[in-house]
């Protein structure tokens, strides 16, 4: 079922060329899209408009007739917890105003603070917490509602691996088992990689990509990552070439990303003139490496 659909998407800050422009696509219930692009591609901007903090001034946003605003759940990049209440009304709050019920309301913040590992700074003020358990509380206040389409803006910022995976296993899971539409931005590339199934890709506003991950990740898989090793020294004019053709090259091993200037061939011939090879490892290329090609191709 489709839960969102955006037709020519425009927002362009006052003065300025920036914001995003002509944005398209169609996201379905169960849909977990990782939203990516450089600082100011229009990550936010894009969220913010989902979430209705700006207004389109082209184009248009629509969901099915039967939601309302509290079938979002929202996570801006700009802190919006209550510093007057403590941690666990400020989680309960975003119970209370979609309407749930004291008991409902009480059940759905133990729920998710469990998660996210709060129920233990329950008495605690904000201004007391670090700043990835502040970010913590805030993503449970946007989620403990259980809300049907997810709006996330770096939602792992200031949290550790732990934390971080703990997060996106139980959006997984949301999608997966109760078909929830999540949208998601975050610098850890990696974790979007490994569970997100959809991947929006933005450039200084512009849509560049929508579609499966896994397709975006295969179609760039002619560029693999090759780590060649070896036994001996390499002279200084070898190291120097190679390094300058893009590999690193360190006592025991080269790699490289294989392309139109630099390739395996070239490379094991360069060093079986100087060297014995003891090993050749192909790696497939990951998100984070795409984008830097992609963002050096576009320049």
């Amino acid at each position: 079922m489709e839960l969102l659909k955006l037709e020519g998407v425009t927002y362009l800050y006052e003065g300025t060329a920036n914001g995003i422009s002509d944005i398209h696509f169609m996201a379905s219930e169960g849909d977990f899209i990782a939203v990516v692009g450089k600082n100011g591609a229009g990550k936010s901007t894009l969220l913010n408009l989902l979430s209705g903090i700006y207004r389109p001034q082209a184009g248009t946003i629509t969901c099915p007739p039967e939601l309302t605003y509290h079938d979002l759940g929202i996570s801006t990049q700009k802190q919006s917890i209550d510093w007057y209440l403590n941690v666990h009304d400020n989680i309960r709050l975003g119970a209370v105003l979609t309407g749930m019920h004291k008991k409902e309301a009480d059940q759905a913040t133990d729920a998710i603070s469990e998660i996210l590992e709060l129920s233990d700074l329950y008495q605690r003020s904000p201004d007391s917490l670090s700043g990835g358990q502040q970010q913590r509380v805030q993503v449970a206040r946007a989620l403990v509602h259980n809300p049907r389409i997810m709006l996330l803006d770096e939602p792992t910022a200031g949290l550790d691996f732990r934390y971080s995976q703990r997060l996106f296993a139980y959006l997984q899971e949301k999608c997966r088992k109760e078909r929830h539409l999540i949208l998601v931005s975050s610098h850890d590339l990696a974790m979007l990689e490994d569970y997100c199934t959809k991947i929006l890709y933005l450039d200084q506003g512009r849509q560049l990509y929508f579609g499966e991950m896994n397709a975006f990740l295969d179609s760039h898989q002619v560029m693999r990552e090759i780590s060649v090793s070896f036994s001996g020294d390499l002279s200084e004019r070898l190291r120097e070439t190679l390094s300058h053709a893009g590999a690193s090259v360190d006592d025991q091993s080269v790699v490289f990303t294989e392309s139109d200037s630099i390739n395996l061939n070239q490379i094991i011939g360069s060093l079986l003139k100087e060297v014995p090879i003891t090993g050749i490892e192909s790696k497939r290329i990951g998100l984070k490496d795409i984008m830097l090609q992609r963002e050096e191709g576009l320049k």
